[in-house]
């Protein structure tokens, strides 16, 4: 079985050192001066993406600061961790960074870190995005239309992984998910949608609960996993899946007699999904997950800028350079590009505000962000030239480096790109782009 190295294991330990210590300095003491804005970022300690996130909001900031900032202020990030996803913990985190100085949260580490966080943020007012958390159920929060997302919620992904599965030749099919917003309702979804075409059967949906990422025990769950001996398994989760896939094989539930179809979501395209796995089991399987424009220039002048910020960035240069080996794909890239688009919507609506309260950013998020008659469109990195026509009163209609962005009634995305990946050789490769809605 491949396993993560240690160079790995030692730098991602690095990484959440560096942030953590910050995050530690600040519940001693207020790290909001008077000529600073503090945006708080909830962040699950250990996830995929971690460093990614991170690196990407702090770039934004860095490049929002050098521009003057907003409202005669610099933009300070307060990151606080929640260690493990340990949902219970998350509304006494989101008070203490408020208490801390934080006036608007950025969340991610999953859906439920969202709407924990939110019990909060909206008895407080404070105006609150995430650019990861994709459960339908956030849409339908009595948010006073505090809560918005750069990243489409998962009716979208759901659908499209039943058409794209319901296109092949399996007919039966079960459904595994961790029992939390996100995993349940994509769930949902996905069986709605598979079970309208003719002949296809979701045999059985088993939710898992969520644990130290080292210690899942699927084993109580394999029998009803593999009851009827479904033609596919459509995994939702993260790497832990790799871990339910090993499982398996020491159990004797997937031999070389029977092997089913896998599929999988958003959560499985990372290199650590990989990394702990066979390569042999994955070899073959597909799955769905949000991506950023392809041949779009603003994303690649994102992305080149993200990626040299790598070999200058002291707090996470050492990660990166002990991740490079195992990056074969965008796959850590991709809520790269719907945080930095939060963190510039966020901050474009409080210039154009005026204001750090909560409902006044929101009323302007469509307004910075909409296409209508007369907006000048404002690109990734062009912050400074946005905040001049803000001041002039001229509109504007940011165009985001993870694709242009459409807010709705409910503050969430109204269209973007999927990718269709497949694993070849112990690599993601590309099979199709697929725009919705």
């Amino acid at each position: 079985m491949k396993t993560h190295s240690p160079l790995l294991a030692l730098a991602l330990l690095l990484v959440l050192a560096v942030f953590g210590q910050s995050s530690a300095q600040s519940s001693t003491a207020s790290n909001t001066p008077a000529n600073t804005i503090g945006i708080g970022i909830m962040i699950g300690s250990g996830d995929p993406g971690t460093t990614t996130l991170l690196r990407s909001a702090n770039m934004a900031i860095d490049e929002i600061n050098s521009a003057g900032g907003i409202l005669g202020k610099k933009l300070q990030l307060m990151p606080i961790f929640n260690s493990r996803r340990n949902y219970d913990t998350v509304p006494a985190l989101t008070a203490h960074l408020l208490a801390q100085g934080a006036q608007a949260l950025i969340s991610c580490g999953g859906s439920s870190t969202t709407m924990r966080a939110a019990e909060v943020t909206i008895q407080k007012g404070i105006f609150t995005i995430t650019p990861s958390s994709t459960s339908p159920k956030i849409s339908r929060l009595q948010d006073n239309g505090l809560v918005w997302r750069t990243i489409p919620h998962d009716l979208f992904q759901g659908r499209i992984a039943a058409d794209v599965i319901g296109k092949m030749k399996h007919r039966t099919i079960t459904v595994v998910h961790p029992d939390n917003a996100y995993g349940s309702e994509l769930a949902k979804t996905f069986k709605e949608f598979f079970e309208k075409q003719q002949g296809k059967k979701v045999l059985n949906i088993v939710a898992y609960k969520e644990a130290d990422r080292k210690n899942y025990d699927f084993k109580p769950l394999l029998d009803k996993i593999y009851e009827g001996k479904p033609d596919a398994l459509y995994l939702i989760g993260a790497d832990e899946i790799s871990l339910m896939l090993t499982q398996s094989t020491q159990a004797g539930k997937l031999t070389a007699a029977y092997k089913p179809f896998l599929f999988g979501c958003d959560g499985e395209y990372n290199d650590d999904f990989i990394a702990g796995v066979e390569t042999s089991l994955v070899e073959g399987m597909m799955g769905v997950t949000y991506i950023h424009p392809t041949n779009d220039k603003s994303f690649t002048r994102f992305i080149e800028e993200f990626q040299r910020r790598a070999t200058f960035d002291d707090s996470i240069t050492v990660a990166n350079s002990s991740l490079a080996s195992l990056m074969s794909s965008d796959a850590t890239n991709s809520y790269a590009a719907s945080m930095y688009d939060a963190v510039y919507t966020m901050a474009f609506a409080i210039a154009k505000a005026g204001s750090l309260k909560g409902s006044d950013i929101a009323k302007q998020m469509p307004e910075i962000a909409n296409a209508r008659k007369g907006a000048q469109i404002v690109r990734g990195g062009e912050f400074a030239r946005g905040l001049q026509l803000i001041k002039q009163n001229v509109p504007i209609n940011y165009d985001g480096v993870s694709g242009p962005i459409e807010f709705d009634q409910n503050g969430d995305v109204s269209s973007g790109n999927y990718l269709v990946w497949r694993i070849h050789d112990g690599k993601f490769v590309e099979e199709k782009v697929i725009a919705f809605p």
